[in-house]
């Protein structure tokens, strides 16, 4: 037997299966559409047999049918839709959804921004270890988004942030040591991070340091954006 052949009676059985009502047949068949696999690409089908694998809560085509909605895989554009799918499987524990419902709850859209849902997302997945949720977090605390604010905390994520080498967390990190933002202030860790965060390529942490002798420091702030 060919591969071709083995193919097409995959195809013939996942089809099968997913008309049966079965979840993960008809998240395998949307999946096949959705990147082409075995069958012509087709955006309309694969939302459609994702969505039946979602309303049966298979946390994987929950994520899916987010990604469709939010990036326009197919001509239904919608951020509330894809806010929904996402929160359903991200409620089950699947970590992507939960990632890209922070970005949408942090992101410019009106539609989608929301710091109370984003500090909650964000709070969960920062004990997993996630550096770029952390800063995140961090930046929560300091401009008092979704909370209210607190910059020992901000320190707090920052520093298990640059821990584990988010440049931005390094700067904003070197800022709350020479201001005191949250923690004591201490010339050494404030030159040590900007250094650091200047290595990165951090241009406010490189002019800071080209600009000025090693025993001063000009007053800064620290960033503002989430960043990846």
């Amino acid at each position: 037997m060919d591969v071709g052949t083995d193919y097409e009676r995959s195809v013939h059985w996942f089809k099968k299966s997913s008309h049966q009502g079965n979840k993960v047949a008809q998240s395998f068949l949307g999946t096949m559409y959705l990147k082409g696999e075995h069958v012509p690409q087709n955006y309309a089908k694969a939302c459609k047999w994702l969505t039946k694998s979602a309303e049966q809560d298979y946390a994987y085509a929950q994520f899916l049918t987010g990604l469709l909605y939010q990036f326009n895989g197919w001509e239904n554009h919608n951020y509330a839709l894809a806010v929904e799918w996402y929160e359903k499987a991200a409620k089950q524990g699947y970590i992507d959804a939960q990632k890209n419902l922070i970005d949408l709850y942090l992101s410019d859209n009106d539609k989608t921004r929301d710091y109370k849902s984003a500090f909650y997302w964000c709070s969960t997945l920062a004990l997993q270890g996630d550096a770029i949720i952390q800063y995140n977090l961090g930046l929560l605390y300091m401009k008092g988004f979704g909370i209210g604010k607190d910059y020992k905390q901000a320190a707090f994520w920052f520093e298990n942030a640059a821990i584990q080498g988010h440049a931005h967390a390094q700067y904003n990190l070197a800022v709350f040591y020479q201001e005191g933002f949250g923690i004591k202030k201490n010339k050494k860790m404030t030159s040590e991070w900007y250094k650091k965060a200047a290595k990165q390529g951090v241009t406010q942490a490189q002019i800071i340091l080209g600009e000025l002798p090693d025993d001063h420091i000009l007053e800064t702030v620290p960033e503002q954006d989430n960043h990846d």
